[in-house]
């Protein structure tokens, strides 16, 4: 039984022993950290076996509705959520069967087409 709050502080350390930058790092921790909480408090779980990808999806949603959190900002939670499941399933702390966002896929986004008027194109 592997206690998330201990993960999380031994994957911070070997980011930073890896050369992240610092910014990175803190980027990474904040969103494990918030999700963190949210698990305590929303669902009362504190153990890596118990997150689900139900449990990941509703966090999601959690951070779209109530903390109002843009497509963007939630991909780059999911991308922070799948690195972190993906370095336990590297050190041998889940299975690849217990990764909760193994087939989790970002959510899509709005994509931007410039349109160059023809003084611009000159």
């Amino acid at each position: 039984m592997a206690l998330l709050r201990f993960m999380i502080k031994d994957y911070l350390e070997d980011k930073e022993l890896s050369g992240l930058a610092p910014r990175t790092i803190q980027s990474y921790g904040d969103t494990l950290n918030e999700f963190s909480r949210w698990l305590v408090a929303e669902k009362e779980i504190i153990n890596i076996e118990d997150i689900t990808p139900p449990v990941i999806k509703s966090y999601l949603l959690y951070c779209s509705k109530e903390r109002g959190n843009t497509v963007v900002t939630r991909n780059d939670k999911l991308q922070h959520l799948k690195t972190f499941f993906r370095y336990l399933e590297d050190e041998d702390i889940i299975g690849i069967r217990s990764n909760p966002t193994h087939k989790l896929k970002p959510a899509k986004t709005d994509k931007i087409i410039k349109v160059y008027s023809d003084e611009q194109i000159k």
